[in-house]
């Protein structure tokens, strides 16, 4: 019981200090922690401790259901909002609250009523496995797939046991000692988990074997600069091609020049200059981490000044860039330099891709309350076999040595650092759309913005 109880315990620690600020991560070591607390009870029995033992097999009893399922609600992302989330924690605390109380002061020996226990309980395990088969169906990414399909793996087969064997099986039987066949499913649950965490990673947790610890230091140290490279190599693209507009305008026509064409190539070439110190600025020596600020800003101005940024480099290749409808109002909270240089490396994706005399488009709109960025382009979309690595460091689909296969991976850490997702729609030879996702709880109070003019 003891092992169990350190397992257990271990793992629930394992995940809290894998992501300490993540909700989903807090509520995975508590519910780990209240089934912990089960292993506890014989030892502390067998020591004379009785009172510590009925309180700590009636937290682990009245518990560990409700933890299970706030995890699973958060995990799928099913409580979007603060507010939801506190009703959710609020109003599922009722019936272990009132089990755990009757037990307390009606029984003698303060064990639970598991008939009591099996009508709310049951519906809260079966509850919580739904949950993560839902997720894992609406998964679109592959590598968040694979950790999803991990964690249903690990997690269901043992909620299934514990509710048939604990729940069920004392209800019909409360003498009988169910613990040696639940205690099965949780060295399966563990076992599991651990070749998962090599292979795929879970709740953010990921075991790799390496020789050199100094290897993964230059490789992370690699990434950083790479992405450092990236982005200046997007401003010093913009700095060239308003240069040639620029000699252009003073060549073709230099009374139209001096009238503001070559003033807004000036401008265009002023503002990528600041953008790249700034991109030094918050980039340089940020390779462990990404340096993330977060603020409310207006993503219906952030696309629309990415959009302006690569309005240049559209022109020079002969492709029509538009900023299509914004149908909602489209505050949110986020890092605005990140976010828009996320939206400026999808444009100018679509851009690269579409033949001269092209078109890519940018739109914001609401799905199912959460807002939508949509940038399509109608080049020759992108083969199947690129689509599972679309997003990993270093791979490109292009060919060249100005493609650094950096731009993807850089726009799906943004995303996920604010709390969204991307996802990449490709017919090949018909084009591709790529959609950044606002998750709702970065709304902020998760909630729509009154007013109906856009922008507001």
């Amino acid at each position: 019981m003891l092992y169990y109880f350190a397992a257990l315990t271990a793992a629930g620690a394992a995940a809290w200090l894998a992501r300490p600020r993540e909700a989903v991560n807090r509520w995975a070591a508590v519910f780990m922690l209240t089934a912990a607390s089960g292993g506890l009870t014989e030892q502390l029995r067998q020591r004379g401790l009785s009172g510590l033992a009925e309180a700590a097999g009636l937290f682990n009893a009245c518990l560990t259901p409700y933890a299970v399922l706030i995890f699973c609600l958060l995990y799928g992302g099913f409580l979007p909002s603060s507010r939801q989330r506190l009703a959710a924690k609020l109003l599922l605390l009722a019936p272990p609250a009132a089990s755990a109380a009757s037990a307390w002061l009606l029984s003698p020996a303060h064990a639970p009523n598991y008939g009591m226990l099996l009508v709310w309980a049951g519906p809260y395990y079966a509850a919580a496995c739904a949950c993560l088969l839902v997720s894992l169906h609406r998964e679109r990414h592959a590598a968040s797939r694979r950790s999803r399909l991990a964690l249903t793996a690990v997690m269901v087969p043992t909620l299934l046991g514990v509710l048939g064997f604990i729940n069920v099986g004392r209800a019909l039987r409360p003498q009988y000692d169910f613990f040696p066949y639940v205690a099965m499913f949780i060295a399966y649950s563990l076992g599991a988990a651990l070749i998962a965490i090599f292979l795929y990673g879970v709740l953010g947790i990921r075991l790799r074997v390496e020789r050199d610890p100094v290897e993964s230091a230059m490789r992370t140290a690699g990434m950083g600069a790479s992405m450092l490279s990236h982005s200046l190599k997007n401003e010093i693209g913009k700095i060239k091609i308003g240069a040639e507009l620029l000699d252009r305008e003073l060549k073709a026509e230099p009374q139209r020049a001096a009238e503001g064409g070559a003033a807004e190539s000036l401008e265009l070439i002023r503002e990528s200059a600041d953008r790249m110190l700034d991109t030094v600025t918050r980039i340089h020596g940020q390779t462990r981490e990404m340096d993330w600020r977060e603020q409310h800003c207006r993503l219906d101005e952030l696309l629309l000044r990415s959009v302006a940024r690569c309005s240049a480099a559209a022109a020079l290749r002969g492709v029509s860039l538009a900023a299509g409808s914004i149908q909602v109002p489209a505050k949110v909270s986020c890092d605005p330099f990140h976010l828009e240089e996320a939206l400026v490396n999808v444009i100018s994706n679509g851009i690269e891709a579409a033949a001269p005399g092209g078109t890519v488009s940018a739109s914001l709109l609401r799905e199912r309350r959460k807002l939508v960025v949509r940038i399509a382009d109608d080049g020759p979309g992108i083969a199947a076999v690129h689509l599972p690595y679309l997003f990993l460091p270093f791979y490109s689909t292009k060919q060249g040595r100005s493609n650094y296969g950096i731009g993807l991976s850089y726009v799906y850490q943004v995303m996920k650092r604010a709390g969204g997702r991307v996802d990449v729609r490709t017919v090949e030879g018909n084009g591709t759309t790529l959609e950044l996702t606002m998750a709702p709880s970065r709304l902020p109070d998760g909630k729509r913005e009154a007013g109906s003019r856009n922008g507001n």
